[in-house]
């Protein structure tokens, strides 16, 4: 069977041509975005113990811009995040290899104080871009000038050496640097989370992807598995403003590194990224510590006293995005006109942005888009996005489409909103309106002696926490979509199968009730119900007096947003009678109303079903319903109702408190230094310290999700739902994934509701470990302070530690240990069912998949069975899946490394353990001293433990080089081109096209038997600049004429493969020629500036057609009808042979503008200002065929 080869599909797509337009939909996301495997050591309003040397880096700011950017990363926009997905798209930047989509797009679950909007407004951010940022853990690696020797990555495994009393001081006083700077990422393509280790970046989770780095301050580069690669080099720089109240030391440095440029992976496609610079001042750093006094005996001593301090935030040297330009379109990001007011210090270099403009070749204006602005609570927030003729003046007359937003709780006082270390904040950040004098919370209270002290509220409040949160959208047609939130939960809310029938019953008429007020004309009376559990509600009705018609719906019901759900037709047409509507959970209220000549009895029958309810409020809020409305009924014409269950974090939420000990032995002193008899007493100090981190510093340690969620169809018409269920392999891979998707219909019966399935996806998931780090923290646990009146005494308590050469030590040292585990998922198995529309007769299918090489994660086998029940393979083969005989692939590097890091782990434990040992005999440290501390000293464990690490690493980077270094070689030295283009792809990170492609099927006699077999053949090619690519220059598949058994198949491929699709580049990389054997050649002509194809000859050579023409014209043409004229010299040249030229026209930026077929007949195509395609002429001017363009909502 031959295969499907037309390579030119993206490149002549555009010649086919129709006017569909994409309806716009709001929903929620559906896209996975992996978390991260760490448990940070802050929180936002974290009351944890924060020596005045160690400080705490997790209230290192980045920038506005960078933290929007890797919110998507940290936050993703999906359903188990329970955010909705709202993107007003810009424009599509396209080149033969990449895709850049550029939109505005919205990520927001709440109101933090501490967050500062982006230029776009607050949660709103430019997709499109990129960045690297650095978040910072206990110093900035290796550039803090105290932690020279101490690097995190000087050892392998920095935890074991925790055992020692002097390195925990040693990292409690910032001497150390025991935890890895995190790197996130995001840009179009790219999204994840990465540590250095001796310049090398191991992923969380591991993905296909390569990361370099240029220098722990210089930026990265970062390959995709299709071998693009993404430059990271223009950098954002932050200054920590040191105070001599704290005494902190933090270096410059480069905190994020924006996208720079991004270049394919045969390097013919460049995207470039340009930037302007802007200060960011952060506000003011707040902390607090409360000391508080126990079992106070000994006098004098430390007073209780609670402390607020304040240091001046960072600067930062940022960038704001200017442009990205290719070769053909350049998209412009200008500046609105006022500096921003809701940055701390403004100093007019901070803007809103104003307008995105894309411009083509000749500084053509295509598009154009401005932003309009207000600031709501203080922050910067999106009013409007108007699209506006290109050319012409942005005033009123001229919008073409315009969308509006609006925002829960609007409030344009700036004054009356709470500041960035406002203490009116839940325990991660979100405001809660709380008249709160402190952050530490009620539940700290118990610790507190003085009753001055007033505990905080940090529990979540939905009705502050929504404050700012977009709550309609309005489109160019008119219609718009209403979102309703709630807060997030943990835990459980289980309706059980039990239940009790509820009926809620008015009747209203008009003489019966007279004393009801007359509303002109008509008389009402009201209830409410609630319901615990979504169903189908049913409404009995009769009529008092049915004779005359009523014009006023007789019921309508509200939700408890008082928006209308349900109205009654004004008079049925048989009485008594009933209805159904399909209502979510929630609370309701009816109005029952009759005119003058009529009267209404109703009674709307619900159930009640049993609940357990284990929910607890969590962090940030959720979208509980859109309602989507065209502009011209009042009622909703599409409700989605979302349900979450199984609310989580993948780490650590809401620690309320921990503390720093102080304690002592104290007497009251007799003049002589000892202790008399009798007056030894005690005293422990307890020390409570808390502050307000940046959000960035939130998300990571708080990343929230749930397993279930469920959308709902509430709206009339056919109505349905899906189910979604999500997993995590926390810590080995924090990535959420869909598990099971299922999607019902329902159907009425006598009893209500009856959902019935009809398709559903099954996945399951197995986890691969590839390599585990260790972290590690310091802090005082313990403190000895002397009492004044007898300092003398021996004022010390016990270490913990049995090498340290002292009686005791006055500050005890405690370590906080954390793997941080680099592992993946992957996919073992998926089942589809599909039910008929009653859903009965179910019918299954399951692949399983298998990874045969553990170099990459990419499936060998997938294994299914036909209709006939047999087993049928499929095996895949990549570029990793053709190795280098004797040299150490990849995986084995790996391996490598953690044996050798294994062998520096074992040999410092032997070396303590034989410490520990040699001074058992000197024991007491007091009775010889002389002798211990010898002996202590003639032990140097940490020294060969840093020698042995640097000796792993050094030999991980040997062997990474030598690989690196053998694919080169066996590129140019193995005589089979095909081979030569897949060693290229290896060493340059081309790694995910499948090279083959086989399928087997097992027959009854048990052997598997050849169905098809393929190859894609890559050879080096050389483009104009010298370099070297590989590139797909040929198809071969197997020809079978009888049963082939698999196996000798697999004996002898080479010969069993024969050629079926040949493939020609110029010496710009672009495909000049293909064909089939035994058929015609299709060469080709490339234009406007080598981006798109302009011409089609079928039965000629690309050497050929290219001397009939001027390749400068077919770059740049003045306009149609010069590459038109040019194109025809083919024709001209080519005219009294066989050859069939096919020649095209464009607006590079929007389409076809004429076709002329291999007849000589032009096509025109025409667009409107908003680049929809909206009349085709024929070669006369004559229109064929005229398009229309309606919203569906």
């Amino acid at each position: 069977m031959l295969k499907a080869y037309l390579l030119l599909t993206a490149f002549v797509g555009a010649f086919f041509l129709d006017g569909t337009v994409d309806a716009q939909s709001l929903s929620l996301g559906t896209s996975l975005y992996p978390g991260f495997p760490f448990k940070s050591s802050a929180y936002s309003g974290s009351s944890g113990p924060l020596s005045s040397a160690q400080f705490q880096t997790d209230i290192l700011p980045q920038s506005p811009e960078a933290e929007a950017m890797v919110k998507y990363t940290l936050l993703p926009v999906t359903l188990y995040s329970g955010l909705p997905q709202v993107s007003i798209p810009i424009y599509e930047l396209k080149t033969p290899n990449l895709d850049i989509p550029i939109s505005l797009s919205y990520n927001y679950n709440g109101f933090k104080p501490s967050e500062t909007a982006s230029s776009v407004g607050l949660g709103w951010n430019v997709q499109g871009g990129g960045v690297v940022m650095r978040h910072v853990k206990s110093r900035v690696d290796h550039m803090d000038v105290h932690v020279v020797g101490n690097d995190y990555d000087n050892y392998v495994n920095m935890n074991y050496l925790s055992n020692k009393q002097d390195f925990l001081q040693t990292m409690g006083l910032g001497e150390a640097d025991g935890e890895p700077d995190l790197y996130i990422f995001n840009a179009p393509g790219l999204s994840g989370k990465f540590i250095l280790m001796q310049g090398k970046a191991y992923m969380f989770p591991h993905q296909q992807i390569q990361i370099t780095s240029l220098g722990y301050d210089n930026g990265f580069i970062i390959t995709n598995e299709k071998g693009d690669k993404y430059y990271f080099e223009d950098a954002e720089r932050s200054h920590h403003k040191q105070t001599s109240q704290f005494g902190e030391y933090v270096p410059d440095h480069n905190s994020a590194w924006f996208l720079s440029m991004i270049v394919s992976a045969d390097l013919s496609d460049t995207i470039q990224y340009n930037y302007t610079t802007y200060a960011f001042h952060q506000p003011p750093v707040y902390s607090e510590t409360l000391t508080l006094t126990l079992n106070q005996n000994v006098s004098p001593i430390p007073s209780q006293n609670y402390q607020e301090s304040a240091a001046s935030g960072d600067s930062i040297l940022s960038l704001s995005l200017s442009s990205i330009v290719s070769k053909n379109a350049e998209v412009d990001f200008s500046p609105a006109g006022t500096p921003r007011t809701d940055v701390w210090i403004t100093d007019s270099t901070m803007y809103p942005l104003g307008s995105v403009s894309v411009w083509g070749t000749g500084s053509v204006l295509e598009r154009n888009f401005t932003l309009q602005h207000q600031y709501f609570a203080g922050k910067l927030g999106l009013t409007e996005v108007d699209e506006t003729l290109p050319l012409t003046d942005s005033g009123d007359d001229t919008i073409m489409q315009r969308y509006t937003f609006q925002y829960q709780s609007p409030d344009t006082n700036i004054s009356t909103i709470p500041g960035w270390n406002t203490h009116s904040v839940d325990y991660w950040g979100y405001y809660n309106g709380a008249q709160n004098e402190t952050l530490f919370a009620n539940a700290d209270a118990s610790w507190v002696t003085n009753q001055g002290y007033t505990g905080a509220n940090r529990a979540p409040n939905f009705n502050y926490c929504v404050h700012n949160t977009l709550s309609k959208i309005t489109y160019p047609t008119g219609g718009y979509d209403t979102l309703i939130y709630e807060q997030n939960t943990t835990g459980n809310y289980q309706v059980g199968p039990s239940y009790t029938a509820e009926t809620s019953k008015l009747t209203v008429d008009w003489y019966d009730n007279s004393n009801l007020p007359d509303n002109h004309g008509t008389r009402s009376l009201s209830g409410s119900f609630s319901l615990n559990e979504g169903q189908m509600v049913h409404i009995n009705y009769t009529s008092v007096d049915n004779g005359y018609p009523q014009t006023d719906p007789f019921l309508t019901i509200y939700n408890a947003s008082n928006a209308l759900v349900y109205a009654s037709n004004p008079r049925p047409p048989v009485l008594p009678g009933v209805d159904s509507v399909p209502l979510p959970p929630g609370a309701y209220t009816y109005v029952v109303t009759c005119d003058s000549l009529n009267g209404w009895g109703v009674g709307i029958n619900y159930n009640s079903y049993t609940v357990t309810n284990t929910l607890a409020l969590a962090p940030g809020i959720r979208v509980k319903e859109i309602d989507s409305y065209d502009n011209s009924h009042p009622a909703p014409v599409l409700t989605k109702y979302y349900t979450y269950n199984n609310g989580t974090s993948l780490y650590n939420i809401g620690a309320h408190v921990s503390s720093v000990n102080q304690d002592a032995s104290g007497c009251y002193a007799n003049g002589t230094g000892n202790c008399p008899t009798g007056t030894v007493y005690s005293v422990s100090i307890t020390t409570l310290q808390g502050s307000l981190n940046p959000s960035v510093s939130d998300l990571i340690n708080n990343q929230f999700w749930y397993g279930n969620v469920e959308e709902t169809d509430i709206s009339g018409g056919s109505n349905g739902k899906t189910d979604y269920s999500y997993g995590s392999f926390t810590p080995v891979d924090p990535d959420v994934f869909l598990t099971q998707k299922t999607d019902y219909k329902y159907t009425y019966g006598p009893y209500g509701v009856q959902y019935v399935p009809l398709h559903q996806t099954m996945t399951n998931y197995g986890i691969k470990d590839v390599i585990d780090f260790q972290t590690i923290t310091s802090t005082v646990t313990d403190q000895v302070f002397p009492a004044s009146s007898c300092y003398t005494c021996s004022n010390v308590v016990a270490t913990p530690d049995q090498t340290q050469p002292v009686v005791g030590v006055q500050n005890v040292y405690s370590a906080t240990h954390n793997v941080m585990q680099s592992g993946y998922k992957y996919v073992q198995s998926t089942v589809d069912i599909a039910w008929d529309s009653s859903g009965a007769n179910p019918v299954t299918n399951e692949t399983d998949y298998y990874y045969d090489n553990p170099n990459h994660i990419f499936p060998t086998r997938l294994i299914t069975h036909n209709s006939k029940g047999e087993q049928v393979t499929t095996q895949l083969k990549y570029p990793l899946d053709y190795p280098i005989t004797g040299i150490n692939a990849p995986h084995t590097v790996d391996s490598l490394f953690n044996l050798g890091a294994w062998y520096a782990d074992s040999m410092y434990n032997n070396c303590y353990d034989n410490l520990v040992a040699a001074l058992q005999p000197y024991q007491p440290y007091v009775n010889n001293e002389t002798n211990f501390t010898n002996t202590v000293n003639s032990y140097n464990c940490e020294g060969n433990y840093a020698t042995n690490s640097q000796n792993a690493f050094t030999a991980r980077n040997t062997l990474w080089q030598n690989y690196l270094f053998s694919l080169d070689s066996a590129e140019w030295a193995d005589a089979v081109a095909w081979h030569k283009g897949v060693y290229w792809m290896q060493a340059n990170h081309v790694v995910s096209p499948v090279i083959e492609k086989y399928i087997s099927v097992q027959k009854s006699d048990g052997n598997d038997y050849l169905v098809s077999a393929s190859r894609d053949n890559y050879t080096l090619a050389v483009n104009t600049a010298g370099d070297t690519v590989a590139k797909r220059t040929g198809i071969q598949e197997t020809e079978l004429t009888a049963p082939m058994l698999k196996t000798g198949f697999l004996a002898n491929i080479d010969s069993n493969y024969h050629n079926e699709v040949s493939v020609t580049y110029d010496n710009t990389n672009r495909m000049s020629s293909q064909s089939k054997v035994n058929d015609l050649a299709y060469s080709y002509l490339w234009g406007y500036r080598h981006q798109l194809v302009v011409a089609e000859v079928a039965g000629s050579d690309p050497a050929t057609i290219a001397s009939f023409v001027n390749q400068s014209v077919l770059d740049n043409p003045s306009n149609d009808q010069t590459l038109r004229t040019e194109l025809n010299k083919v024709r001209t040249g080519l005219a009294g042979t066989k050859a069939l030229v096919t020649t095209v026209t464009y607006d590079p930026l929007i389409g076809i503008t004429s076709k002329t077929d291999a007849a000589g007949r032009t096509t025109y195509y025409t667009y409107d200002n908003l680049g929809r395609l909206v009349n085709i002429k024929d070669q006369d001017g004559n229109i064929v065929k005229t398009f229309f363009y309606h919203y569906a909502n």
